[in-house]
């Protein structure tokens, strides 16, 4: 059963305000009037924009170049209920220096690419193995994009 990674305040107060600019440059570059809606829940995903659509935004810490060290893209089960818009979404998962994004459709996070993976973090908060439910998305079904050369 793989259990939930809880919230780091610190790492969110680091790279999601950031993170989101990216995001927004990269969208407003193409035309899209964003907002960047504040709410308490976190029930909303983090970019609105004119159109009928959503953009969720995440960091992979372990990102640090320009190529992706993993085979996989991993989005968090904590973050499910996203799913329930009705509206297109597209979960954007940043390198720590925000100039390479993957963006993958919600359509893509289905119940079949949904496993436990192993957390080194959780793993070392409770002291015994420990697994994390996430969406596993082969990066070749996602789609790269490099934000500084779009952001120019």
């Amino acid at each position: 059963m793989g259990y939930y990674k809880e919230f780091k305040q610190s790492l969110h107060d680091k790279y999601d305000g950031p993170a989101k600019i990216a995001v927004g440059e990269y969208l407003g570059a193409r035309g899209y009037f964003c907002t960047f809606p504040e709410t308490k829940s976190n029930k909303k995903a983090d970019i609105s924009v004119l159109r009928p659509q959503e953009h969720e935004v995440q960091v992979s810490i372990h990102w640090k170049d320009d190529e992706f060290p993993y085979p996989e893209i991993h989005v968090y089960e904590r973050k499910k209920h996203l799913l329930e818009t009705k509206n297109p979404l597209w979960i954007w998962v940043l390198n720590t220096a925000r100039t390479k994004a993957y963006v993958i459709d919600k359509k893509l996070l289905t119940k079949e690419k949904l496993k436990p993976v192993f957390s080194a973090y959780l793993t070392e908060e409770r002291g015994k193995d420990t697994y994390e439910n996430r969406y596993c998305i082969p990066k070749e079904e996602a789609t790269l994009i490099n934000l500084k050369e779009a952001n120019k």
